[in-house]
């Protein structure tokens, strides 16, 4: 290893919430009904373990949630399922194991299927018939009131007996099809019990991961299990010189890189290419708008990530008697609308020769001169959380070109309230069109209507620097402008401060002495339903869905950062949605990133 060169470093696209870290493990604690199983605390974080392989005062690496790791790493390890497992470096082994039930077991429970499905088919269809056949003869019945007594009354009566009749022979016809398809089930169990050993040998051979080596959470046990612990050997099988790396040189220390290759980094869900009706047509005029560069640097900024709440963090960052504020983490997609200083062509006959030189140099690589081609004015810079919508200068169209998404539609109703060098940070909920923005996140909202809850405010001054707003005036500039219009009444949402103070006077019964008073406090904001309503439903939607969580913010912190706790509930909705391959309303459109839109 090169000299001052790190084994464990965090890249420059590294996130503090999707990487691992070296950790001390601290209590293990048994699993009631387990023989194996066991639960360990990182940072306030609860996993499951096995109580064979982990040991309290191990020093382990711990994978956090919705993370993915390398690939390489997990077949060297047999991490893959057994669904998966010929990604596995024991395929072979496991496969000769799945052959032996493939032959003894499975080939003679596959056809008993088939013959079961096939009787299923014809119960269902038998079932509709009779379905049918009763309601004619109960019509028949109707119309036999209503007769009198001849020849026209007989028929209808002699109909009447032969439907019945006909009737009584499928519905016997499908019990008895129905006792075949129960004999059949039987058999099937017992082959796949008597094969269950098979199964069962070949699966300890293999682990839990799917093919793209996603941590999730999961529920073992009744025990709710976030993030993954493996060990310093697991690690030596994918790279032996670990073996060489003093690991409490490293503790509490994140990464997501090992000696320089990557080895974890965001999950993202994979979704199906979709081919976009008329999308050549839309290239083609798309090559057609000439575009100049309108941002000027230092102006505008991006969102920063925030960091998830732990109790390794509470410990470093925060004390009993700092004020600080908690909100309402709402669930939407973000938004950056700034009044900042951007580009604008020279006008006149220089002005414009300067553009035209401008367009030759950036697209046919040709000498560049000192020339300005610009003005600087104040304009509208809209973006989500990773792109900027309006970027450009497009000479053949007007603002209306970009208002093809709700970032700038929002953006739009908002800028004419916003003062030189402002930008608001905020997040969009509610609907888009007649589509949840985040699924079944109504917040109240009518179908095909949505608001904006200002979270941050920023002011840019001339020479680049940057005002900072305290959350209490976000949320009273907010306030005001919504008494300014009907408009911005119905859009606003002002930022929901559930709590202003110390924390040491939120929980006047812990012990701000203790050296467990970081992880007490983690504990008692995950599960304080009394102030923040964690772990309920989100009580401004009218549809029944967790509470997100909420953020936390340090009275004028020296840093910009904000710290965001998530309740357990949603982690494994989220969970869910992603194993249903539900995907929720698109962060950018057209964004190659895929990034998450979890900024607030």
């Amino acid at each position: 290893m090169e000299e001052n060169k790190k084994f464990f470093s965090l890249s420059d696209k590294a996130s503090s919430e999707y990487c691992c870290c070296v950790v001390r493990i601290g209590e293990v604690k048994p699993i009631e009904n387990s023989d194996f199983l066991a639960t360990t605390d990182v940072y306030g974080t609860q996993v499951v373990v096995r109580k064979d392989q982990v040991k309290q005062g191990d020093i382990m690496f711990y994978a956090m949630n919705e993370t993915e790791l390398n690939s390489e790493f997990l077949h060297d390890n047999n991490l893959y399922d057994i669904s998966n497992r010929n990604l596995n470096a024991n395929a072979d082994d496991v496969n000769a194991i799945m052959e032996n039930y493939e032959v003894n077991y499975k080939s003679k429970a596959d056809p008993l299927r088939a013959k079961m499905k096939q009787y299923k088919k014809t119960v269902k269809s038998m079932t509709e018939a009779s379905a049918k056949l009763n309601k004619e003869i109960k019509n028949l019945k109707k119309k036999l009131e209503t007769e009198s007594i001849g020849a026209s009354r007989n028929d209808i009566e002699k109909t009447i007996e032969e439907k019945q009749a006909f009737n009584d022979k499928k519905i016997a016809d499908a019990m008895a099809l129905t006792t075949k398809i129960a004999n059949l089930k039987n058999q099937i169990e017992e082959i796949n019990t008597a094969g269950k050993h098979v199964v069962d040998d070949a699966n300890k051979m293999c682990g839990f991961f799917n093919q793209y080596g996603r941590v999730r959470c999961i529920n073992l046990k009744g025990e709710p299990s976030f993030g993954y612990i493996f060990s310093k050997e697991e690690v030596a099988r994918y790279n032996p010189q670990v073996l060489n790396v003093n690991l409490e040189d490293y503790l509490e220390e994140n990464f997501d890189t090992i000696d320089g290759k990557l080895f974890v980094k965001a999950y993202v869900p994979r979704v199906k290419e979709q081919s976009v009706k008329g999308s050549g047509r839309a290239r083609k005029r798309n090559k057609k708008i000439t575009q100049l560069e309108r941002m000027i640097e230092g102006q505008f900024y991006f969102h920063y990530d925030t960091t998830p709440l732990d109790t390794r963090i509470l410990k470093n960052f925060f004390n009993p008697e700092q004020n600080i504020i908690v909100d309402v983490k709402i669930h939407g997609t973000s938004v950056c609308l700034g009044k900042l200083l951007v580009k604008e062509p020279k006008n006149g006959l220089i002005g414009k020769l300067k553009v035209l030189w401008h367009k030759a140099v950036s697209y046919l690589n040709l000498p560049k001169l000192d020339c300005v081609w610009y003005n600087e004015i104040y304009g509208p810079v809209f973006s989500s959380r990773t792109v900027i919508k309006n970027q450009y200068i497009n000479e053949n169209v007007g603002l209306g070109y970009y208002k093809t998404d709700i970032w700038s539609e929002v953006g739009e109703k908002v800028y004419p309230y916003l003062k030189e060098g402002m930008t608001v940070y905020g997040e969009i909920f509610g609907y888009e069109g007649n589509r949840y923005i985040q699924k079944n996140y109504d917040y109240g909202c009518q179908v095909g209507k949505y608001k904006l809850m200002p979270y941050r405010i920023t002011t840019t001054l001339t020479d680049g620097k940057k005002y900072e707003w305290n959350v209490e005036d976000v949320h009273n500039w907010t306030r005001m402008i919504m008494r300014e219009s009907e408009e911005m009444n119905n859009l606003l949402h002002p930022i929901d401060i559930l709590y202003h103070g110390t924390l040491a006077e939120l929980y006047p019964e812990i012990d701000t002495t203790s050296e467990d008073w970081a992880s007490n406090v983690y504990h008692s904001l995950s599960n304080d339903k009394e102030h923040f309503g964690m772990e309920e439903n989100e009580p401004l939607c009218k549809n029944e869905v967790p509470r997100e969580g909420i953020c936390i913010r340090i009275d004028d912190d020296k840093r910009t950062e904000c710290f965001k706790l998530k309740t357990q509930s949603f982690k494994f909705k989220e969970a869910i949605l992603v194993d249903s391959g539900e995907v929720e309303f698109d962060n950018d459109y057209n964004n190659d990133d895929n990034v998450s839109e979890d900024n607030q």
